[in-house]
């Protein structure tokens, strides 16, 4: 077999498809490159059937060879028009139209063997064998050119509505096409026109360039890919040198470097593609991890805008509620005074009744007011000199003298003479303190509740003691903290309670400056309740 520039070409430009088809296969096995890869084999069987057919000195097997390249060469175009729709996106508006290409390409194949297709091989130019066109090649030919050049007018359109890095991938793909020259210039000879096939080895230049566009636009790796050009590069200089060998020992020596080098390419390009596999990893991980911080971020920004949307309710349906309840208990008033008329006893009762039930009402629309004034960050307190807490508490004990008899607990209160005054919001502070004496009271059963104070030099502390029904460990730890949530023992002895007491309490203590804890030796064991708050 003596080599030359032609059937070294079809060698080295099949085994350029080979490579080129099967490692963006290997690594992304997306649509795209399952047909990239039935292209470069359609190829690479049409090249190393031409290579076959112009090397050999038989005629026989120059035959078969060309039975072989025209099989592969009827596929070239249709997968090519496949990869462009597919790399172009626009697969699913030409479905039709390619499922017809493809049964025309099967039925052309099946005229490869015979002799309508090509009628004999017959020595062309410097060639000893050289395929002669039968009656139905012509319509090969068309086919072949019309197909290519459709694909290229679907390539060429798309560039113009592309943008960015998408239509230079684009671009390379249309530059590409000048790979069809090279191949098509065979047909020259295989109609009888004397024109050499000298741009063979442009068809290897197409693979090289989709290639790159691939890598170079996100659809391979670059590092990868490049590692790859640059060992092909190799093996491709090393195999015209090993094919081009002068005598025994030249063929002997370069097929030793041939062999070595191509064994530590296989293990260079496993070793990068195993880090790009690893790094991919990594990028996921890292974008699983990016979706879910801004999936969260956005479920937290809901969250404000429901909670703020929340409040804004709420306080708009508070000031609904207090307005007819303090009509209501404004009327009571008018009704037990006698402002329309002297009622009998009964009705004064239920009268009475209702306005009772209209103050808890009242009181319990001001402490969801405060609470959702309180979320929000608000300040509900104002500050003024000059309170008296001795004054506070004595009011207190004198409203809730009535229940305490009536349930039969001794409520008694310490009075020290010269306490401080303090700055506070009278109102609140009093609503607070009412909070731990009421609760005192509903939790004793028997025995007695008993409120003292005592002053330093900057503070005074205001301590409830009862020996109600204690308070355990646990929720001992963070009673001032939760809203609606009551220990079990509570809503055994008081089940009308609505735990949102303690944490008013707290809110309000602390806007004063101040503080408030509980001890308690455990259940039924009583409980002792310490308010400080600054003199100054």
């Amino acid at each position: 077999m003596d080599f030359n520039y032609f059937n070294i070409s079809l060698f080295v430009g099949g085994l350029v498809a080979l490579i080129a088809g099967i490692f963006p296969y290997y690594m992304h096995k997306t649509k795209a490159n399952i047909v990239w890869l039935f292209l470069n084999i359609s190829v690479a069987i049409w090249s190393f059937g031409y290579f076959s057919m112009i090397s050999t000195n038989q005629k026989e097997i120059a035959w078969i060879s060309q039975i072989i390249m025209h099989f592969g060469a009827t596929f070239i175009p249709v997968f090519y028009l496949n990869f462009v729709l597919e790399i172009t996106e626009k697969i699913n508006n030409y479905k039709s139209k390619l499922r017809l290409i493809y049964i025309w390409s099967f039925l052309l194949a099946t005229l490869v063997p015979t002799k309508l297709y090509i009628s004999d091989v017959v020595p062309k130019y410097i060639f000893k064998y050289v395929v002669d066109a039968g009656p139905l090649y012509i319509y090969f030919t068309l086919y072949f050119w019309v197909i290519a050049i459709y694909a290229a007018f679907i390539l060429g359109k798309t560039c113009f509505e592309k943008k960015g890095t998408e239509r230079l991938q684009l671009i390379y793909l249309f530059i590409s096409q000048i790979g069809f020259l090279g191949g098509g210039s065979v047909f020259f000879l295989t109609f009888n026109i004397s024109v050499p096939p000298y741009l063979l080895s442009l068809f290897a230049i197409y693979p090289l360039l989709i290639t790159y566009a691939m890598s170079r636009y996100k659809l391979l790796n670059i590092k990868i890919v490049a590692t790859e050009f640059f060992i092909f590069a190799i093996w491709i200089f090393l195999l015209i040198r090993f094919l081009l060998s002068l005598n025994k020992q030249d063929f002997i020596v370069n097929l030793i470097i041939f062999a070595s080098v191509i064994l530590f390419g296989i293990l260079l390009m496993r070793n990068a593609t195993k880090e790009q596999k690893q790094r991919e990893k990594i990028e996921d991980y890292a974008r699983q991890v990016e979706k879910a911080y801004e999936l969260e971020k956005k479920s937290k920004e809901e969250l404000e805008i429901l909670d703020k949307s929340k409040n804004q309710f709420l306080i708009a349906i508070q000031h609904h509620l207090r307005t007819p309840l303090t009509a209501m208990m404004g009327y009571s008033d008018l009704i037990l005074n006698g402002a329309y008329g002297k009622q009998s006893k009964d009705t004064k009762e239920a009268v009475e009744k209702i306005l009772v039930s209209t103050k808890n009402l009242i009181k319990m629309a001001n402490e969801f007011l405060d609470i959702t004034q309180f979320q929000m960050g608000k300040s509900v307190v104002n500050l003024k000199s000059n309170v008296d807490v001795i004054q506070i508490l004595e009011e207190i004990v004198s409203e809730l003298q009535f229940e305490t008899n009536k349930k039969g607990v001794y409520l008694k209160l310490k009075k020290i003479d010269n306490l401080p005054k303090i700055m506070a919001d009278r109102e609140k502070l009093k609503a607070a303190i009412y909070n731990i004496i009421d609760n005192a009271i509903k939790y004793t059963t028997e025995g007695e509740v008993s409120i003292k104070v005592k002053t330093d030099e900057n503070k005074i502390t205001i301590i409830i003691e009862d020996t109600g029904i204690g308070i355990s460990r646990e929720n001992l730890i963070n009673m001032f903290g939760k809203t609606f949530e009551r220990g079990e023992t509570a809503k055994k002895t008081f089940i009308n309670g609505r735990g949102i007491g303690l944490f008013i309490t707290k809110q309000i203590i602390s806007a004063h400056n101040g503080k408030i804890w509980a001890e308690s030796p455990g259940e039924d064991k009583g409980s002792t309740f310490y308010i400080e708050l600054p003199i100054t």
